[in-house]
């Protein structure tokens, strides 16, 4: 058997988190030593297939509801942070105050 684990993780986070990365987050959230960190995931999540309707015409519809882990409807409405940390986008044109952030926190 292998020794779990038990360092502290902190999973980044943020409105460009969709499709399977919002199941990544969901999944790591629920681990004992991972807090998530930044601002909320998009909701979108539904595993979207496109379909043909006639010629020319196509949609894109979705398959499946997800679902947060207290059973909460993820789409359209994404997955709350642990430790929320949001910074306006042209500030990580020159730096990265998230990463920063969570680096920060882990050396405590």
């Amino acid at each position: 058997p292998v020794a779990a684990d038990t360092r502290p993780v902190i999973v980044l986070q943020g409105p460009h988190c969709v499709s399977s990365n919002e199941a990544f987050v969901q999944m790591m959230a629920a681990l004992p030593t991972v807090t998530t960190m930044g601002a909320n995931t998009r909701g979108a999540s539904a595993n979207p297939a496109p379909f043909d309707l006639y010629p020319n015409v196509q949609v894109t519809v979705p398959r499946w509801q997800t679902l947060t882990l207290d059973s909460t409807l993820l789409e359209g409405r994404g997955s709350d942070p642990e430790v929320g940390a949001e910074f306006p986008a042209e500030v990580f044109r020159t730096a990265d105050p998230l990463l920063d952030a969570a680096l920060e926190r882990l050396a405590r």
